[in-house]
């Protein structure tokens, strides 16, 4: 659903930014910092989008930092979003020999070990740029992705928190924190964001195509199909929205067209692993129900309490007669979904008179299968 690197960099003037603000370098020039980021991806969808942001005019409680330092830090920021590590730490950290406290040098610096993976590295140096000015919502913004891999979830929403209270208008931190809570299963909560968030940037599909996600999680598919179909007029192949088209297409019993929405969504990192669930969903009823089982067994070999995957691996062991090996997918998938319904019709359909023989005696909800 995103990691986003931004870079603080300075410039003598700037437009003032919008929500759609497109990824244009901006060449240092004078002493306004500016930001540049760059797409990557996370859990359901991309994580943040890319903006160029304005900071304001740079100085520290009035007074002007060395000229040297603001050279080196735009020249570091410049390095950085060209991907030169080494040299751009090196330009960071003569900014900071000339300018200690310089906090888009230290959030810089932050940067620079997140593009390497030195994630513990990356919050110190983010947070000394907090030390420096707390009221910097790009480094809270930032801050809150290096939490969120760190697996630091709670803290990273807070973070993202953080960051639009000082500023509303950020898209980036917005979006972080609106996956974030849709990961957690806070759907109204992230549905909230969300609903902000295509209004702040309208052309962000995935953005927009997450909303309909949790439209449709939420019980509101006309709303999910709404908005799944928008977006896909803005961009037709966008991963979030048509994974929704196609899970709307199969409960239509547009089969052969949930398909090839669903398959179109296999090769993304993000979304990939939903739409193969819902993909041997399909092919239990398209008579494919083997493929289907061997699939989720599989999957089940990486995340093996995963109800949704359960439960399609019952239905599609039922199919195929194997009773016994249905009975344990769905008491799993029961242990960690009590409410799933959907399990106990498996169960009731595997138990009753005539089905398996001693159903009963097969062990307590949460009893795992193969």
């Amino acid at each position: 659903m995103g990691r986003a690197m931004s870079v603080h960099r300075i410039a003598r003037s700037a437009p003032a930014p919008t929500a759609s603000t497109p990824t244009l370098p901006i060449a240092p020039q004078g002493r306004m910092l500016v930001r540049r980021g760059w797409r990557a991806r996370v859990h359901l969808g991309a994580l943040l989008a890319v903006a160029v942001q304005t900071l304001g005019t740079f100085g520290c409680g009035g007074a002007s930092m060395p000229a040297s330092a603001l050279v080196h830090n735009d020249a570091g920021a410049a390095l950085l979003a060209e991907g030169a590590l080494d040299r751009a730490e090196a330009r960071l950290r003569l900014a900071l020999e000339f300018a200690p406290h310089l906090p888009e040098a230290w959030a810089n610096l932050g940067l620079v070990s997140l593009a390497r993976g030195a994630l513990e590295q990356a919050e110190g140096q983010l947070r000394a740029a907090l030390s420096l000015r707390e009221d910097f919502p790009q480094a809270w913004g930032d801050l809150g992705v290096v939490l969120e891999r760190r697996g630091r979830d709670d803290e990273a929403r807070a973070a993202y928190a953080r960051a639009l209270a000082l500023d509303p208008a950020r898209v980036l931190p917005r979006a972080a924190l609106a996956r974030s809570l849709a990961r957690s299963g806070r759907l109204e909560a992230a549905r909230a964001q969300l609903l902000r968030l295509v209004e702040l940037a309208p052309d962000d599909a995935e953005s927009a195509g997450l909303l309909a996600w949790c439209e449709l999680r939420l019980g509101r598919p006309t709303a999910a199909g709404e908005v799944a179909a928008a977006a896909l007029e803005r961009v037709p192949d966008a991963a979030a929205p048509r994974l929704v088209r196609g899970v709307l297409r199969a409960r239509d019993g547009e089969l052969d067209a949930s398909v090839a929405d669903l398959e179109a969504v296999l090769g993304d990192p993000v979304l990939g692993r939903e739409a193969a669930i819902r993909l041997a969903a399909v092919g239990v009823f398209r008579g494919r129900a083997a493929d289907a089982l061997a699939a989720m067994e599989s999957l089940l070999q990486a995340t093996p309490d995963d109800p949704a995957v359960r439960l399609v691996a019952a239905r599609a062991a039922l199919v195929l007669g194997e009773a016994e090996r249905a009975v344990r997918h769905a008491h799993t998938a029961l242990a960690h979904a009590p409410d799933l319904a959907a399990a106990r019709h498996v169960l009731v359909e595997a138990c009753r008179p005539g089905g398996v023989a001693g159903c009963p005696s097969l062990g307590r909800p949460g009893s795992r299968g193969p």
